[in-house]
């Protein structure tokens, strides 16, 4: 079951939605070219507006699956441009290596990979903070809590994120 987010500033709730919801238009923006070019990418399109509707509503609510379904969201969005630019998407192969193209739909693109890998690391941020609380309730009810897991924990999630920039940087400027 996935209770309510707890000790989550407001300011990273303001943050998510506007984060998601921005993804989420500029597919929208976006959507009408794809279904010209390929009908299931426009429809794609289309869906991650409504998840990101979706999950802007589960953080308004404060709720962690709002949480969970923007990551599926902009992760899925952002793992979907990447392949569509290193080996294609069926129907859909003239973009391979055009990272940066030259209409508006390209720059939305780009503009798209930064707004969604910002949600991805505000989640990190947001789940990692929520299993802190659940740490230091935990450990509020045990008489010796194990600070080495959540060090352990905080440091697990810093290199993933480190390496998730590193990964997008490296295909981004030196594929």
């Amino acid at each position: 079951m996935l209770k309510s987010v707890k000790k989550i500033p407001s300011g990273f709730r303001l943050g998510g939605i506007s984060l998601i919801i921005a993804a989420g238009l500029i597919h929208l923006v976006a959507a009408p070219d794809h279904y010209e070019d390929a009908t299931y990418i426009g429809v794609l399109f289309s869906a991650n507006l409504l998840g990101a509707l979706a999950a802007a509503i589960g953080i308004y609510r404060n709720e962690v699956w709002g949480w969970w379904l923007g990551a599926a969201v902009a992760g899925g969005a952002l793992v979907l441009f990447i392949v569509s630019r290193l080996i294609g998407l069926p129907g859909y192969e003239e973009h391979v290596g055009m990272w940066i193209g030259d209409s508006v739909e390209d720059y939305l693109g780009i503009l798209s990979l930064l707004i969604e890998a910002s949600f991805v690391v505000l989640f990190v941020w947001v789940i990692t903070l929520q299993a802190g609380a659940q740490a230091l309730l935990a450990q509020e009810r045990s008489a010796h809590g194990p600070q080495r897991e959540r060090l352990g924990l905080v440091l697990l999630i810093a290199g993933g994120v480190v390496l998730l920039i590193g990964h997008v940087v490296h295909l981004l400027f030196f594929s």
